[in-house]
């Protein structure tokens, strides 16, 4: 496992993608998510700082939090209803 601490900017955008896509974020949403947090980690680098001061201690942890946010809390219930229903 990649230390967090030290992961690349790309690294970070992997983890994110991967969540977000398990998490079912649709292919538009997850371009724009992407390229903006991109360019805060651009934004980052060009002053000094690091991924880890962008997404904080726990890149899954961020990831989730904000996919949590992006989908309406309706989407999510549904979709977890579905979850359950099919097993």
């Amino acid at each position: 496992m990649t230390d967090q601490r030290t992961m690349t900017n790309q690294q970070v955008l992997a983890v994110c993608r991967s969540n977000w896509e398990y998490r079912g974020i649709d292919d538009p949403s997850l371009r724009e998510m992407l390229d903006e947090l991109s360019a805060h980690l651009e934004d980052a680098v060009a002053a000094g700082r690091t991924p880890r001061d962008v997404v904080g201690n726990d890149v899954t942890r961020f990831a989730a939090s904000w996919a949590r946010a992006r989908a309406p809390f309706t989407r999510r219930l549904l979709r977890s209803a579905a979850r359950c229903s099919a097993t």
